[in-house]
């Protein structure tokens, strides 16, 4: 199954991005529950960080924009009810305002993107690779960052 990532900074001045996961469901397919998951921890830092607590408005939407309903179901997960055929969109608002290896840090002059802190995964496929901007070609497990346009400083953290 094919997962596509999507990190913008419409207002970077607010220091949060939009996020967004895209899946396509094949043909086939039975009605389920798909369950997107954030992780809670970084690799190399096994303290438990608690990443969700900075996802805010969350919503589902099939490839026609068709509302998809979705509901919050532990501390770091998300069911969404989904078609049986078609694309499916994870959309979420997420806070980046502590400077560290381990969080995300997003103004208007720079985005420090930690992958574990920023990209949920879909349940059963968490050995997804992520690409990453520009010249480089993929971090394992999403581990990545990007900056917007105009910003003058693109970091990495990750694997």
């Amino acid at each position: 199954m094919s997962l596509v990532y999507s990190l913008s900074f419409p207002k970077p001045h607010t220091h949060c991005a939009e996020v967004m996961l895209e899946w396509y469901v094949p043909a086939f397919s039975k009605d389920q529950d798909w369950i997107v998951k954030m992780p809670v921890w970084t690799p190399g830092s096994y303290l438990i960080r608690e990443y969700a607590k900075n996802v805010m408005q969350t919503e589902a939407r099939d490839e026609t924009g068709k509302h998809l309903p979705s509901r919050k179901i532990a501390k770091n997960a998300w069911a969404i009810s989904g078609p049986s055929t078609g694309k499916i969109r994870f959309r979420y608002r997420l806070y980046g305002y502590e400077l560290s290896v381990r969080h995300n840090w997003i103004s208007e002059e720079m985005a420090f993107i930690c992958g574990a802190a920023t990209f949920v995964w879909l349940e059963g496929q968490a050995q997804t690779r992520v690409p990453a901007p520009g010249t480089a070609s993929s971090l394992a497990n999403g581990s990545h960052w990007l900056a917007r346009g105009k910003q003058k400083r693109i970091c990495f953290s990750g694997l």
